[in-house]
């Protein structure tokens, strides 16, 4: 079996925080490998910057769905469901995956946020097709969402903590 992108690792990672306890990611990572029935092989399988191909779809996967605010990251490398989260479980989705998570105007706004260019509008008309740009393109096109993510979970997270924090952060 394949490596699953990081839309069909959503799911499971959704069904198993569903009990509301703070979970590791490496912990979801197990999961995953066990849901995909994972090889040794796969998962020692290489990106080129170094890191694991299956590692990195996890992470994927809950980068999207802390942005869709479906999961929140209460501390370092863990995260915990939501109300929101809860609902859409409820609902009974077959999949968790982009179309759906776009209903929610947080994930919308970081979507908005990764396709924006300098000089750009938020719209996908000026960007171009994944299998128009070049590998250097499509580098840049990565780096700049990764960034753009981890820029607003900082802010998110200062935003969560007490006055105190922020004056002694200042």
């Amino acid at each position: 079996m394949p490596i699953p992108n990081f839309q069909e690792a959503m799911l499971p990672i959704l069904d198993h925080t569903s009990d509301g306890a703070v979970h590791a990611w490496s912990d979801l990572r197990d999961v995953c490998a066990r849901a995909f029935e994972a090889t040794a092989e796969e998962l020692a399988e290489r990106i080129p910057s170094g890191g694991s191909r299956f590692d990195s779809r996890v992470q994927w996967a809950l980068t999207h769905l802390v942005q869709a605010g479906l999961l929140t990251r209460p501390q370092r490398g863990h995260v915990q469901i939501t109300p929101r989260g809860k609902d859409v479980l409820a609902q009974g989705p077959e999949r968790i995956d982009v179309p759906l998570l776009n209903r929610f105007e947080d994930y919308q706004n970081f979507r908005s946020r990764s396709r924006t260019n300098v000089g750009d509008e938020p719209s996908s008309s000026h960007r171009p097709a994944e299998d128009e740009s070049t590998p250097l393109e499509s580098i840049d096109r990565a780096v700049r969402e990764s960034n753009e993510a981890l820029a607003a979970e900082v802010l998110q997270r200062v935003l969560d903590q007490s006055p105190v924090f922020l004056e002694h952060l200042v």
